[in-house]
């Protein structure tokens, strides 16, 4: 039957020519509404969050958690606490996001403005004090210049911690270079904690880098030390009053897809659940969750829009399809005598025709998804009729939903052919 279907094919080769072609638009048709779907709401997408960055000044891919440990007395349970977090937030909470991280960072303060601030010498009850913070940042000395001074030590000297602080630390704290200062500790009537030597002043060495999103002021009032150091002094020996802990990281939005999407909107629900059971100490922020979630609403306006401007353009094809099925059945007329005079069935010819239409419609299946695509990007360029811009091409890329809508097409245009 092949053979025979093959050869009638041939000898209605421009009747088919017209057929494939006519096909081939229709899948490509029905294929450019997804691509196009796809491509214009990742290029709204992508552009939304870029516009939000130049808005508000936030950077739409952070994801931050605030920790508040100061309403607790017992320090023990403070740092349990703490590690209880920092390992639940890099181990799991982060990784589940699914997006790449561009820069991390965890911060560690003691004090929140509990800590008088004194010069070294003997202190006494009626000494003026000037409340600080003791804090330390991880990665600190990859993001900083030191303006005046020298790094810290990762090694107590003496006794003694050093600490950097910013050019605003030193003029609202009236601090010294190379100068020791006792941090004492209020709630304990005022018992040393630790002592500090100011040995460097540091600023930021890149203002727009993305590991600076959780800001730069709140550090005005914050001695800084090293975050190994910090940890071995006062997380590990369960000694160091910290009073508060943060964790900001910066994701890459740009790998945010259409495919990705809901499982970040998800993610981040099933975060802010688990983050309210601590809402009293816990404050959990995710601007990024603000954008995504009106794209669902969008990609069935912007799809049904589509469908709207495609659908006469498709039912013009389909009679276009079906006229020329029927040129080619009356070109088969005598052919179809000649079979029925053999003792061939009716549905043996049904068959024979069938198998024709499958063949055109496979065609049309490999070469209309493609023909779509090269749609899409020619559409994507475009300004208006025949004006072009020079801009980011559309980002069309055949996916399984693309095929997915170019098999119901075919299987259309066989039923119809």
């Amino acid at each position: 039957m092949l053979k025979t279907v093959l050869r009638r094919m041939f000898s209605n080769s421009w009747l088919i020519i017209c057929l494939l072609l006519g096909s081939i638009m229709a899948t490509a048709l029905v294929s450019c509404i997804p691509i196009y779907t796809d491509g214009i709401l990742q290029r709204m997408l992508t552009k939304d969050m870029e516009s939000y960055q130049l808005e508000t000044g936030k950077f739409p891919g952070q994801y931050s958690v605030r920790a508040i440990f100061n309403y607790n007395r017992n320090i023990e349970e403070r740092i349990s606490n703490q590690r209880y977090f920092d390992r639940e937030i890099k181990a799991n909470r982060l990784q589940e996001v699914g997006l790449p991280i561009m820069s991390a960072s965890h911060h560690l303060v003691m004090g929140s403005l509990s800590f008088p601030l004194v010069p070294a010498e003997k202190y006494d009850s009626s000494s003026n004090m000037v409340y600080a913070r003791l804090g330390t940042l991880s990665d600190l000395q990859d993001h900083i210049n030191i303006t005046k001074g020298r790094m810290f030590s990762d090694q107590v000297a003496d006794g003694v911690i050093e600490v950097i602080v910013s050019q605003q630390a030193m003029v609202i704290q009236d601090l010294l270079l190379d100068k020791v200062y006792t941090l004492l500790d209020p709630t304990k009537e005022y018992s040393e904690v630790c002592k500090v030597k100011v040995v460097g002043i540091y600023e930021m060495k890149d203002p727009g880098d993305v590991y600076w999103l959780h800001g730069f002021t709140k550090h005005n009032k914050e001695f800084m030390m090293d975050y190994d150091l910090f940890n071995e002094l006062f997380i590990s020996t369960k000694n160091g009053p910290i009073t508060e802990a943060e964790w900001n990281c910066a994701f890459d939005y740009h790998a945010i897809t259409l495919q990705n999407l809901a499982h970040i909107v998800r993610t981040y629900e099933e975060h802010e659940a688990w983050y309210s059971k601590y809402r009293v100490t816990i404050e959990f922020n995710m601007p990024i969750n603000r954008i995504l979630e009106k794209y669902n609403d969008r990609a069935i306006q912007l799809r049904n829009m589509l469908w709207v401007l495609t659908v006469p353009v498709l039912i013009m094809l389909t009679f276009y399809i079906f006229m020329v099925s029927q040129l080619i059945i009356d070109h088969d007329e005598n052919e179809i005598a000649v079979f029925k005079s053999r003792g061939a069935g009716k549905s043996q010819i049904f068959l024979s025709y069938l198998l024709e239409s499958v063949i055109v419609a496979g065609v049309a299946f490999l070469i209309g998804p493609f023909l779509g695509l090269f749609i899409c990007r020619f559409l994507g360029s475009s300004n208006g009729f025949l004006e072009f811009v020079q801009r980011t091409a559309l980002p069309a890329k055949l996916t399984p939903k693309v095929y997915l809508y170019s098999l119901f097409a075919v299987l259309f245009l066989v039923i119809t052919m």
